[in-house]
């Protein structure tokens, strides 16, 4: 074994040089240099080389006088490494921090290379503006490589420690089973940190916090092609920014940040790999959180947790993939920006005021068989805009509740299938509690089901369903509630407002409970049926049904006070119309153009009307009236 030891000790106004190349086995350098402007450069070749260990013993720990040190202002230290199981390693330092004392000063740099399995590296930088780069103490990256380490082999180690203002490093590996850490505190730190296409089973490890007052972190995490990848990164301070990109099956992400404004930008390419992300930025006063991130590949997963103002973009393409978002706190953007493949899901919890689910890509929300959106906002002037699930047998689930908040005005669209992509076997639950809420829904396809519930007052649904074999059930709890849709003209008839079924075999299913409730709804096709319950005065139905083989029952029942009023048209053959109305001065107008209609109606109560038109052969009426100062009138012909 070759020892060899270097003292140099330089003043303010010198320069001193200290240079060690060595070839062979199990060398040691200790270099130990005291001034300013500063340069160490070592070179070691072969397996077993240490610089910076103790000179005395090995089994001593290094220190300030034995190891490799360099204190003072602009020094710079250079060292290659060739070989294997070599080590570069500084004094333990005073404060008990991980790390080695190498650098101690302000705007010191290091270039570290080792080639060879088994090598590592342990480097502490204490001081002001290590590395040079300050742009006003800002996160942006530093225009170039300042300090460096770089190590091209398996099994190796890097253990870095900055402490101080304005601390910039790159560092990249390359080969397995190779692991970094880094550890930066104070302000306007930045690290860039990479394992290169063959890093199997690599790890990150990369704390940075920063000051309060400062602008904050910067750090950047690469793992290229890796399987087995792991990635650890921790922000606490104000203005942080993380850049990660992974590339292998079977790897994780995790990523935390506490602060004003946090940003966090990723990709993963990769399978059964899974991407975990917490932001806080909660008594932030400028900025918030905001998270970009997309996977591409299967059985990969996103979990997402934001509190304070946040907004977040995220995306998957592959199959059987989960996005699981809980944001807390107003003012919060989830972007999904859709997922492409089958059997996907969406989760998303946000609570507080002033909430968006917008789920949408250039194709839809999810493209794909069997996918889901669960989405619960419970709070108010919450906001759902699902801009199109595409494919079969996929389910949307969409709860907003406002009823522990003192505000209204929730608002829902929602859209399943298309005319050029029509969707079969899907299914929507929709479900809004508060007042003044809003429901778009339309569905395109075959054998779909929308379940709708609002409950409370002024709550609105606009319906649309196109295609065969689908149900509508709307259930509204509530005054001045209302299901209408566009204007429609059939039959030269025009009907402002009115949701639409379009299609054969489809069923409606409505119940309103409150005054002031109006429902008004088309049926275009054959085998159509479409039942209305109203509860409490003051209530509307319009219903126009044109095909063959339509039913409708409407039951309005108001008490006394009554005045419901129902307006019944059907256009086709063998149509058949069940109206009841309970209460006072009601009215009803029924219109069958076609054959073979039956109208049936009953009114209960006192001052009530009924007028009954029936245009074509074999048409049949019955009307029943109870009470005092009722009229009917009923009128059959073969034109209208």
């Amino acid at each position: 074994m070759k020892k060899q030891f270097l003292f140099a000790s330089v003043s303010a106004a010198a320069i001193m040089l200290a240079s060690a190349a060595y070839a062979g086995d199990n060398n040691q350098t200790n270099i130990n240099q005291i001034g300013t402007n500063g340069t160490v450069t070592i070179d070691q070749s072969g397996n077993g080389n240490t610089a910076g260990l103790s000179s005395f013993s090995s089994t001593t720990a290094p220190t300030i006088s034995d190891s490799l040190v360099q204190t003072g202002d602009q020094n710079t230290l250079s060292l290659t490494q060739s070989g294997a199981n070599n080590t570069f390693s500084g004094a333990a330092p005073v404060s008990g921090t991980p790390g080695s004392v190498v650098q101690s000063g302000s705007q010191n740099a290091a270039d570290v290379t080792q080639s060879g399995t088994g090598s590592t590296v342990t480097l502490s930088q204490g001081g002001t503006g290590n590395g040079v780069f300050n742009s006003q103490v800002g996160p942006e990256a530093s225009p170039g490589e300042t300090d460096v380490i770089h190590q091209s082999a398996n099994r190796s180690a890097v253990t870095l420690t900055q402490t101080g203002s304005n601390n910039i490093f790159n560092i990249d590996q390359g080969g397995g089973k190779n692991t970094i850490g880094v550890t930066q505190a104070d302000n306007g730190n930045e690290a860039d940190v990479a394992q290169g296409a063959d890093a199997t089973n690599g790890t990150i490890t990369l704390s940075q916090s920063g000051n309060v007052n400062g602008r904050g972190n910067w750090a950047v995490a690469k793992q290229s092609a890796g399987n087995g990848s792991a990635t650890t990164l921790t922000q606490v301070g104000s203005a942080n920014f993380s850049s990660t990109d992974q590339l292998g099956n079977k790897s994780s992400l995790n990523l935390f940040q506490n602060g004003q404004s946090n940003v966090i930008n990723g990709t993963q390419s990769a399978s059964n790999s899974s991407v975990t992300i917490d932001q806080d930025s909660s008594g932030a006063t400028f900025g918030g959180s905001n998270t970009n991130f997309s996977q591409v590949g299967s059985l990969d997963t996103i979990q997402l947790t934001q509190t304070g103002s946040s907004a977040a973009q995220v995306s998957q393409n592959g199959r059987n993939n989960q996005i699981t978002s809980i944001q807390d706190g107003s003012g919060h953007n989830l972007n999904s920006f859709g997922q492409v493949g089958n059997n996907n899901s969406l989760s998303n919890t946000q609570t507080g005021s002033s909430n968006t689910l917008w789920a949408t890509n250039f194709a839809g929300a999810q493209v794909g068989n069997n996918n889901q959106i669960i989405n619960n906002q419970n709070g108010f002037d919450q906001t759902v805009f699902l801009g199109g699930q595409v494919g079969n047998g996929n389910l949307l689930n969409v709860t907003q509740d406002n009823s522990s908040f003192p505000a209204d005005w929730n608002s829902m669209t929602i859209t399943q299938g298309s005319s050029s992509a029509p969707s079969t076997n899907g299914t929507i639950l929709v479900s809004q509690i508060g007042g003044f809420d809003d429901l778009t829904v339309s569905q395109s396809g075959n054998h779909n089901m929308l379940t709708s519930g609002q409950q409370n007052l002024s709550d609105s649904a606009t319906l649309t369903q196109s295609g065969n074999n689908n149900i509508i059930s709307n259930v509204q709890f509530g005054n001045t509630d209302k299901v209408y849709g566009g204007t429609q003209l059939i039959n030269g008839l025009s009907l402002d407002m009115a949701a639409t079924q379009t299609g054969n075999g489809n069923e409606v299913n409505t119940t309103q409970a409150g005054a002031n409730e109006t429902l008004a709804f088309t049926q275009t096709g054959n085998n159509n049926y479409l039942y209305n319950g109203q509860s409490t005065a003051n209530d509307t139905l319009t219903a126009v049904q044109t095909g063959n083989n339509n039913y409708i029952y409407s039951n309005q029942y108001g008490g006394q006070s009554g005045l419901q009023f129902a307006s019944l048209t059907q256009t086709g053959n063998n149509n058949y119309i069940n109206n009841d109305q309970n209460g006072s001065n009601n009215s009803a107008t029924v219109v069958q153009v076609g054959n073979s209609n039956l109208v049936f109606g009953a009114q209960n109560g006192s001052g009530n009307s009924a007028t009954v038109g029936q245009y074509g052969n074999g048409n049949s009426a019955a009307y029943f009236q109870s009470g005092s100062g009722n009229a009917v009138h009923i009128t059959q012909g073969l034109a209208h």
